[in-house]
């Protein structure tokens, strides 16, 4: 009897250690808006990481700031981000080195005031002048820890004509899936 009480405490207390938290591998997600003549760039704290975390952040090499930032946001002027911009955002670690740059991000050759995704749908199987999108939902479909699109799509002659489409953050098309008569998403 002493010896199941043994092995049923030492099973109680080895539980917590064995139970972890299941989560996403999720990258960076650097973006840039800009927006006039200032342009923000953002990125993800991770959940593994402190909440005292620094970074600094990277323009076609440069650092950008001149202290670490203890925000995962920051403002500069448009005019330091030309189109085709590689901007990069690294952790630094505890010992003062940096960690990494993950995924970085291509500044575009536009204002995002009024452009949140540019996803051409010339690879889509739908017609793009018969079909409407309705939500665009972020999620990462190729398993690499950025954010990539699940897009809506409804006829223009008949709401009940509705499809899903999946797209890289590059814009290239994965999937297309007809939902059928009974189904509306979101509408």
């Amino acid at each position: 009897m002493k010896k199941h009480l043994f092995l049923l405490a030492l099973l109680l207390l080895g539980l917590p250690l064995a139970a972890q938290r299941l989560q996403q591998p999720l990258g960076r997600g650097v973006v840039v808006a800009k927006n006039g003549t200032q342009a923000t760039i953002t990125w993800r704290r991770l959940s593994q990481e402190p909440d005292n975390a620094t970074f600094n952040v990277y323009a076609a090499g440069a650092k950008l700031n001149a202290e670490p930032l203890a925000l995962t946001n920051m403002r500069v002027a448009s005019s330091a981000l030309p189109a085709g911009t590689e901007v990069a955002v690294r952790r630094i670690l505890p010992d003062g080195t940096e960690a990494e740059a993950g995924t970085t991000y291509t500044v575009g050759n536009y204002d995002l005031r009024g452009i949140f995704v540019d996803i051409l749908f010339t690879n889509s199987p739908l017609d793009a002048a018969q079909f409407n999108t309705t939500y665009v939902w972020p999620a990462d479909l190729d398993g690499d820890g950025e954010m990539d699109y699940v897009v809506n799509r409804m006829n223009v002659a008949n709401a009940l004509d509705a499809y899903m489409e999946g797209y890289l953050r590059t814009g290239q098309h994965l999937w297309t899936v007809r939902l059928g008569p009974n189904e509306l998403s979101c509408s």
